[in-house]
């Protein structure tokens, strides 16, 4: 009976599930409904999104937050787009009127891609900082880098600029609470992301300063994101430092994440955080862009639409860099079928392995990509980078993998750069990246062993759960 409820549950009322996860699902309560559903509560359940879901549009309707993200939608798209290139002008009016977020644009740029590089430029911003700092990252490692970030964070606090910092909670679990004591009696304000829960995690990576400068991208606060990893090494990642009106509207991201996430009691005290932030007004910028945000929280899967628009406007050359590429059918399909269509594909994934379970499933895939006539590159490391270049006109940085749970289970924001410095520079950036790769043979496929065709086979019915 308790199979059958279960079984019912997943097919009627279980919406957010794909239909090959829910197979397997109803594979796992038949066979064991018991152990099947504390596994469903912990890694599968929709219920605690949905909660969430309500909760947040709740919060942000009832204090009026829901203009945090409009503010700097003063005009029409139409007014906007001008001076953009085709295939530009295609992906931003389909991301303005799918996703709801409006043009806008950034003045100066900076991109690191390296830890130590990306960690010299943030502790500097941060030391200069006089009205605001805004933190969150997804991680923050318990080593000498992270210790010296809080000893910093914790100096501004001390001297009076008001320190907002969120992080996951399951990344610091049992060592970050004594870490961020000193943040917190110095009156710095620290939020740990959802602790109770194993999927829907936050991991966002957005750093505002005194409303002027971010950061967004792939890279956390450790030592192995300046090439300390005793295996993966050399790191290799991607962080991208803005000026300008951009700014406003990762600000506006970020305090969407804090109002949904501080306690309750806090609310009224806070007020005060939302009121500086419209007092701040809007930077200057000349140079297109756009940020799109992805959670569980939302039915649009707004990253995943971005990413398979970018892929089927597409009409000379894709170019993706991704730690781990295990893409649902649609953007498989869509990958494919540009190869295929004579459109330069060229994946970038890591040389080192990143997991036992998860290399198999992306050189899977990467085997399917090879088929149609695509380039495979496995850079000579280990690379964290999320990055999507198409035709040299479009490039989207951020904190996205090329994967299930980037796509539907966690909190992810990209940005989206237009016929702008951004794609050029990222461009030659990634042809270096290539000096440092090897590249697939197409005969690899066919040279697979039934040992490792059966391994991967078995992998794959989880690839929705890694």
């Amino acid at each position: 009976m308790l199979a059958l409820v279960l079984i019912l549950y997943m097919i009627f009322f279980s919406k957010k599930e794909k239909s090959a996860l829910k197979v397997l699902w109803c594979f796992v309560f038949a066979t064991n409904p018991y152990v099947g559903l504390v596994l469903y509560l912990i890694f599968g359940s929709t219920i605690v999104s949905s909660r969430l879901e309500r909760r947040s549009k709740k919060r942000l309707y009832d204090r009026g937050y829901t203009e945090l993200p409009g503010r700097v939608n003063g005009t029409s798209f139409e007014n906007e787009e001008s001076g953009l290139s085709d295939i530009s002008r295609d992906i931003a009016k389909f991301t303005y009127n799918y996703c709801h977020v409006p043009m806008s644009a950034y003045e100066t740029e900076k991109i690191f891609t390296t830890g130590s590089s990306h960690y010299q430029q943030l502790f500097q911003d941060i030391r200069s900082a006089e009205h605001s700092v805004c933190i969150l990252f997804y991680e923050i490692e318990n080593d000498y880098i992270a210790r010296e970030f809080m000893d910093l964070l914790t100096e501004k606090a001390a001297s009076g600029v008001p320190v907002f910092l969120m992080t996951d909670y399951l990344t610091g679990v049992g060592y970050f609470g004594r870490m961020a004591r000193k943040l917190r009696k110095s009156g710095g304000e620290v939020i740990r992301v959802q602790p109770y829960l194993t999927h829907y995690r936050n991991h966002r990576k957005i750093v505002v300063i005194d409303h002027k400068t971010a950061y967004i991208g792939g890279m956390n606060i450790g030592k192995r994101f300046q090439n300390e990893d005793k295996v993966k090494t050399p790191w290799r990642d991607t962080q991208i430092r803005l000026t300008g009106c951009a700014v406003a509207d990762l600000e506006a991201y970020f305090l969407m994440d804090w109002f949904c996430n501080i306690p309750r009691k806090w609310m009224d005290r806070e007020e005060h955080v939302a009121d500086d932030y419209f007092a701040a007004g809007v930077g200057s910028g000349n140079e297109p862009c756009q940020f799109v945000t992805g959670g569980p929280t939302s039915k649009k899967e707004s990253i995943r639409m971005v990413y398979l628009t970018m892929i089927r406007s597409a009409r000379e050359s894709i170019r993706i860099q991704s730690p781990y590429f295990v893409p649902d059918e649609t953007i498989l399909d869509a990958l494919r079928t540009a190869a295929s269509s004579g459109v330069s594909v060229e994946i970038m994934v890591p040389g080192v392995s990143s997991s036992f379970f998860l290399t198999p499933v992306t050189t899977y895939y990467c085997d399917e990509m090879l088929r149609c006539g695509a380039k495979i590159y496995r850079y000579n490391g280990y690379i964290h980078a999320k990055t999507i270049t198409v035709d040299g006109k479009v490039c989207s940085i951020g904190s996205a993998n090329m994967d299930y749970r980037s796509l539907f289970l966690d909190d992810e924001v990209i940005g989206l750069f237009y016929d702008c410095p951004v794609v050029q520079e990222y461009e030659q950036i990634y042809s270096e990246d290539i000096t440092y790769c090897t590249t697939a043979d197409p005969e690899e496929y066919r040279g697979r062993s039934g040992h490792w065709r059966r391994k991967t086979a078995f992998y794959r019915l989880f690839e929705y759960l890694l």
